[in-house]
């Protein structure tokens, strides 16, 4: 029963009740259909059995460790994404600083020979003027 989230308890007015993970009491001898004498009868006495409130608490723990579990497990997915995330970026960062540099060296050489270009440009045409 507890494979599918029903757990077998001692009611307050009924001698055997069955709650689910949603903390709902059902009578057990009504839900089978039988009556209580056959149930004691195949169960054995209630007295071992937890009170239907103790049940509740005990499912309401175990509901709260699970979801505990859920949101570590999910935290720690979210951490792992965020990690990987990170070191692309920071990939992606250094990949565009060198590009950057290149292009900032390449600007710097095509600036000097348009510079010499000009400057011999310049002195050509002044020497064809006969200006010195």
């Amino acid at each position: 029963m507890q494979d599918h989230g029903l757990k077998l308890a001692r009611g307050n007015r009924r001698a055997f009740v069955v709650i689910n993970q949603y903390c709902e009491i059902y009578s057990l001898p009504r839900w089978l259909g039988l009556r209580t004498k056959e149930v004691k009868t195949k169960l054995g006495d209630a007295p071992n059995l937890p009170l239907a409130d103790q049940a509740k608490k005990d499912i309401a723990t175990q509901m709260a460790l699970r979801l505990s579990e859920i949101q570590h497990k999910r935290m720690a997915k979210i951490d792992a994404r965020i990690e990987r995330l990170q070191q692309d970026r920071n990939g992606l960062k250094h990949r565009h600083q060198v590009a950057r540099k290149e292009l900032m060296e390449q600007q710097a050489q095509r600036v000097q020979t348009e510079t010499q270009l000009s400057k011999s440009a310049s002195a050509k045409g002044s020497a064809v003027y006969g200006i010195a």
